[in-house]
């Protein structure tokens, strides 16, 4: 490793967190190498599901195609909901049944991040335990990360049921040496609908052991390739893809946004 005195024995990762923003794409790239192995509790599969074929061939062949693998986190309260938000109807289906569905058009493999494995056994993913549960997402995300077989992982939110394949293909297909890639926009980042290197791991880990929960005060020391609006309005105007459902209100107002906008494409074609 390149950058001097960073360590991954243990759970120790020294001066990680601070050095983040200083890191080369070397020291991005091999920083990840091992860390599995400084993991004090690494992540299980509660159950798989029979994707890894599609990886492995990839793997066989030395594909010059990108792994791709999207994680939907599904740990949260939902306490401004009322109920849990990931279960509530979209469509015919579900929140994320549709968001897993939509992710699946774009990638090997997808992974469910919960503590409540039972709620999602019917849908077409792996579930995967989250790591500390209760820490927030950045918990979630280090689950994904330490147990996927790919360099970068996408990190969906369980409540963004407007998401688009085609941006996320278009995310996918950025080219950078920043271990983060998400939109950014006039109200912010959107560090729920991004794709993570998994030399990340080890920093979320020390960031975890230091009492920090947010994924944006994290973001604050982490390289990352922003993705501006100007590169996203021509998949969705208004970006609603980016729009989540933390109340009952929000998500019903989804659902009438997007009936007007279907109602519109059909008069209109």
């Amino acid at each position: 490793m390149s950058a001097p005195g960073i360590k991954l024995n243990g759970c120790s990762v020294r001066d990680l967190y601070k050095l983040c923003g200083k890191l080369s794409r070397e020291d991005i790239l091999n920083i990840g190498s091992d860390f599995p192995t400084c993991l004090p509790r690494l992540p299980r599969y509660f159950r798989t599901f029979p994707h890894f074929s599609n990886i492995m061939e990839k793997k066989e062949a030395h594909s010059s195609d990108e792994i791709r693998i999207t994680a939907v986190l599904a740990g949260g309260k939902s306490s401004r909901f009322g109920s849990n938000k990931a279960l509530a109807p979209w469509g015919q289906r579900t929140v994320i049944a549709h968001i897993v569905q939509t992710a699946w058009r774009v990638s090997d493999a997808v992974y469910i991040v919960t503590n409540d494995p039972r709620a999602y056994m019917d849908l077409p993913a792996a579930i995967i335990q989250d790591t500390y549960p209760g820490k927030g997402p950045l918990s979630g995300i280090l689950a994904a990360l330490a147990i996927a077989p790919a360099n970068r992982v996408f990190v969906l939110g369980c409540d963004m049921p407007c998401v688009l394949p085609e941006v996320m293909d278009h995310m996918w297909r950025i080219t950078t040496w920043a271990p983060v890639v998400l939109p950014v926009t006039s109200r912010g980042i959107e560090p729920l609908h991004a794709i993570y290197h998994v030399a990340l791991a080890p920093v979320i880990l020390h960031a975890l052991a230091r009492g920090i929960r947010s994924v944006r005060e994290l973001l604050q020391s982490v390289p990352h390739r922003p993705v501006s609006e100007s590169e996203l309005s021509p998949y969705s105007p208004d970006l609603s893809f980016l729009a989540n459902a933390n109340t009952q209100e929000e998500l019903e107002s989804l659902r009438q946004k997007t009936k007007n906008q279907t109602q519109s494409h059909r008069k209109t074609s």
